[in-house]
Parts: C-alpha cells; structure tokens; sequence
C-alpha cells in the first residue's frame, strides 16, 4: 500500500471550471526573509488557523517565520474573510480548521492530508483551501495560465470533496481563499 498526500494523488475529475467570486480585501504585501514561498505559505496557514482576533498571534507568527508583513492590514484582511463568510453562508454551525483526513482509494492508494478549513452549515459545508500566490488574480480564472485554479488544484479540491463525504459530509460549495491577495475563487 502506498501512502500519497493530496497534491501527488490523482484523480479522474482533474479540472473544474472557476470564477473569481469575491474580493474580499486589499492585496497583502507579504515577503519572507528566506526567499521561500512555501515560509510564507506556513505562515498564512498558522494566521488563519490561530486567527482569534488577537493581532499579537500576527506578530508572533511573522517574528517565528521571518516574515515581513503588516500586522494591522492582514489582521483586517483576515477579518474581512470571516465577514465575508458569515454573509455569504451564515453564521457556521461547526467551524473544522486543518481537518484531517486518511481514505484509501478503490486501487488501494491511501491518502491523508488536512483540509484547510470546513465551515459547516445547515445547508451543507463549505470547503476552503488557502493559497498564497502572490500574481495577477486574472490568471487564477484564467484555463491558458499555468495558475488557472481549476487546473493547478482540481485534483486536490476533489480528494478533499472525496475525503468529506466519507465522512458523510454534504459538500455545498468549494472555494480556494489566496489570503494575499484577498480573493476568493470559488469551483464548480
């Protein structure tokens, strides 16, 4: 038996169509002091998951990953997403955040992970994955751009949908949150 994380399993659904859904704050200036992205990934990923209000955790975070960033715009930017979310879908009756997760596949491919964030609602969850591209929201919808969302990270989004629904889930939307730059795309 294999083990594979999400982004390297395969999946007969690799594509979904997107649109930009929501703009809901201001593009982030964001740079690590290491050059890396994936140290800026982390870093985002630790704010939203910890995000309480407290823009202490912000400046906390930054200092721990080498981070440069605004402690006072990415904590509106994060306010801004939870806003956005409540108005959107409603108040969450459950909120999972870094939800994991391990199936095996039909051809005995096991798969584990954690989805970035569910936020259950009556009418179903909604399934949200942070990104942290930092280029044109135009080439996130975008089918000719290597970062066209549907194309980049279907076959993850459709593990995740897979994931949930062995987990007796209903799946009401899917959406991949680039906190950078304060966008919303919403798969369909």
């Amino acid at each position: 038996t294999k083990f594979v994380s999400p982004s390297k399993a395969m999946s007969s659904k690799q594509h979904y169509t997107v649109e930009q859904y929501a703009t809901f704050a201001d593009r982030i200036s964001v740079s690590a002091a290491d050059g890396h992205d994936n140290t800026i990934g982390n870093f985002i990923h630790h704010a939203m998951c910890l995000w309480n209000g407290d823009k202490g955790i912000i400046d906390v975070l930054a200092k721990a990953y080498g981070v440069k960033v605004e402690v006072e715009t990415i904590a509106l930017s994060i306010n801004n997403f939870w806003s956005w979310m409540e108005k959107t879908y409603g108040r969450a009756i459950q909120i999972d955040r870094e939800l994991p997760f391990s199936f095996t596949k039909e051809n005995g491919q096991i798969v584990s992970g954690e989805i970035d964030l569910v936020y259950r609602t009556a009418d179903g969850d909604v399934l949200l994955d942070y990104k942290t591209y930092q280029g044109s929201p135009a080439h996130l919808i975008d089918e000719n751009h290597d970062f066209h969302t549907g194309k980049k990270y279907g076959a993850q989004i459709v593990l995740y949908e897979d994931a949930l629904k062995r987990m007796g889930r209903s799946i009401r939307d899917r959406l991949v949150c680039y906190v950078s730059l304060g966008v919303i795309i919403k798969m369909k």
